[in-house]
């Protein structure tokens, strides 16, 4: 799956966004595109689940590192689920 495939498949409405361009919201649409909780993001990057809702409610900073950790989890997260159902 390319990266960019994760983000159009997701959400068509919502276009491919780099860390500098996601706002908390589209953040949460995706992450919820993909029934995902924001504890199951934050267990696969490995912070709070607070860290988490503070990037979706913009209180927090989306460094492009965390960033790019968000978009690897979401991957991860989605390849297991479609391990355990394949």
């Amino acid at each position: 799956m390319r990266e960019a495939e994760i983000y159009l498949d997701a959400a068509p409405e919502m276009p491919y966004v780099t860390s500098e361009q996601m706002t908390g919201n589209q953040l949460r649409q995706l992450r919820l595109a993909h029934d995902l909780t924001q504890q199951d993001l934050a267990a696969e990057i490995g912070i709070t689940r607070e860290a988490v809702s503070m990037w979706e409610r913009r209180k927090g900073k989306l460094t492009l590192r965390s960033f790019r950790d968000v978009h690897r989890a979401i991957r991860t997260l989605i390849e297991k689920r479609e391990r355990k159902t394949a």
